[in-house]
């Protein structure tokens, strides 16, 4: 590996989505709060021309397809750095936002990390990674709070795509043990395949974006409930019966929220129906921890051993 290579620290992957001004303002983010010793990578479908001659600040990947869970995988594929680092469209960085996420990584078994998605009109908290509730498979974490709290950080079970920290071992082993163009599929399934494999997903709380919900993917739709339904039985091995239970307890939860209660329909689709997307799971290729190439990894942030949590 180069000096260069060495030297890196985080891979920034910025994908274009195809609406060109909220690409622009996350990449201008990033560019004018930038750390050092990181690389950017602008992963689109080849259309992107590049207007503002980039060439030696960003490296372009390409692939055929616009959905970010595709363009995850492409930049993950060619990223020089431990962590890579997602920010979605619309997402802004912040000055030093990378620093917390990055400390995360002295474990070597941390998978994913999340930052905390903040509503700077709203001022209010728009996620902290996802967590599971009784009412919902997906729901965010810390979602319309103004601050975080010790069982808010506890309870993280994944995180949002859009604004999402990766050891780049783990997110190429999972990328290839699930390949999807369905942002929902992936953002539920990925951050649960690592978790099986003994990969921890945690939250820094002292990382922070600017975003809103609608960049994040975690809005209620019957869609949305029929996917992780289907998802969380497969990967569980969930019968029909307790899939059928689960989803009665979240309806009788859900009574009072219309929103939810759509969400809890599709779930029961998800139960009866199953979904195309489990065809293409594959958990038991998800390479755990310790069968991680240790060339790659990097120096610690801190040298404390008893910080560290075995794998």
């Amino acid at each position: 590996m180069s000096r260069k290579e060495s030297n890196l620290q985080i891979s920034i992957v910025v994908p274009h989505l195809g609406n060109e001004c909220a690409f622009e303002d996350s990449l201008v983010s990033v560019l004018e709060n930038r750390p050092d010793n990181v690389e950017i990578i602008v992963a689109h479908d080849g259309l992107y021309s590049d207007p503002f001659e980039l060439g030696d600040e960003v490296r372009f990947v390409t692939h055929e397809s616009r959905s970010l869970p595709r363009l995850i995988a492409a930049a993950a594929s060619v990223a020089r750095s431990r962590v890579v680092h997602v920010i979605g469209n619309g997402v802004k960085a912040t000055e030093g936002w990378t620093e917390d996420a990055f400390a995360k990584f002295e474990y070597d078994d941390a998978g994913v990390v999340a930052p905390i998605a903040f509503d700077a009109e709203e001022e209010q908290i728009v996620a902290g990674g996802w967590t599971q509730t009784a009412t919902r498979l997906m729901s965010p974490v810390a979602g319309r709070k103004t601050h975080l709290g010790k069982r808010d950080a506890a309870s993280i079970r994944g995180v949002c795509l859009a604004a999402s920290f990766w050891d780049r071992e783990a997110l190429q082993t999972v990328t290839s043990a699930f390949a999807t163009d369905d942002l929902n599929a992936a953002q539920f399934a990925w951050p649960l395949m690592l978790r099986q494999s003994g990969w921890r997903c945690l939250l820094a709380d002292e990382s922070t974006v600017i975003a809103d919900d609608s960049m994040l993917g975690l809005t209620s739709s019957l869609t949305l409930g029929k996917t992780l339904r289907a998802i969380h039985a497969s990967l569980f091995n969930h019968s029909f019966v307790r899939s059928a239970m689960s989803v009665t307890i979240a309806g009788l939860f859900n009574v009072a929220s219309p929103a939810t209660l759509v969400e809890t329909f599709g779930e029961a689709l998800g139960v009866v129906l199953g979904s195309s997307v489990t065809r293409r799971l594959n958990p038991d290729a998800v390479q755990p921890p310790h069968q991680a190439n240790e060339s790659i990894r990097m120096p610690h942030p801190t040298t404390a051993p008893s910080l560290r949590r075995a794998a």
